[in-house]
Parts: structure tokens; C-alpha cells; sequence
């Protein structure tokens, strides 16, 4: 899986309903998976993290960068070589921040790709 790479685009997703089925539903604490998945629904990771949070996704996010050759600024997350990295991302949380006009230059770009709301999560809201 180390080696497989996206071309047009990739999504992402965090599923708590998976992650509560493997450890048992005893209320002990949280946990999600996360999926990074590229063209075609090729999964590229899949990780185990406690929360949707964008901490704990940074390293499956980091590997995905530097897998795809491409530099980002650690802590703007913006882009400094592209490399084979797609151009856009797909999320199914923190897009924006729920406002009109919420969308900035500092919160539309995520791991140097473009962010875009994915239909599933687009149609819940």
C-alpha cells in the first residue's frame, strides 16, 4: 500500500461506527477510522485515530504527501513543491467554518490540496 499514489484526487473520511464495532460498544472512551482513498476508490490508508480532529490525522496525512513527492509547509499546511500530489481533496469534515463568505485562502486548502465537500456529507447538511 506504501507505494500507490492518486492522480485526479483524494478523499477522506472518518467512520466511528467501524472503529466501535472492532473494540466493543463498553463506553470506554472514543475512537474512528480514518480512510484516505484515491482515484476509483483506491485506499491508500486507513488508520485508527481517537477523534476528527486534524492532529491526529497529520501523520496518515504526512505520509500521503511525501508518498505522492510533494513538500507542504508543516504548519500552514500550504504547498511548496506540488510533485505528483492531485490538485483537490474531498472531505467529509472541516471544510469551512459554516459561515457564508466562511472560505479563505488560510482554510480552503488542506495537506496543499484544494478542499471540497464531499456529495454525501453535502446532502446532510
Amino acid at each position: 500500500m506504501a507505494s500507490l499514489i492518486s492522480i485526479i484526487a483524494i478523499s477522506v473520511d472518518h467512520q466511528y461506527k467501524v472503529a466501535r464495532k472492532a473494540k466493543g460498544d463498553k463506553g470506554e472512551g472514543e475512537a474512528q477510522s480514518f480512510s484516505i482513498c484515491g482515484d476509483g476508490g483506491l485506499v491508500l490508508s486507513y488508520v485508527a485515530v481517537p477523534s476528527t480532529e486534524l492532529s491526529y490525522t497529520h501523520e496518515a496525512m504526512m505520509e500521503i504527501v511525501e508518498r505522492h513527492e510533494a513538500t507542504i509547509d508543516e504548519e500552514t499546511h500550504k504547498i511548496v513543491v506540488q510533485g505528483k500530489l492531485p490538485k483537490l481533496v474531498f472531505v467529509d469534515t472541516n471544510c469551512c467554518n459554516g459561515k457564508l463568505g466562511g472560505r479563505n485562502d488560510d482554510n480552503k486548502y488542506y495537506y496543499g490540496m484544494m478542499k471540497k465537500l464531499d456529495s454525501f456529507h453535502l446532502i446532510q447538511r
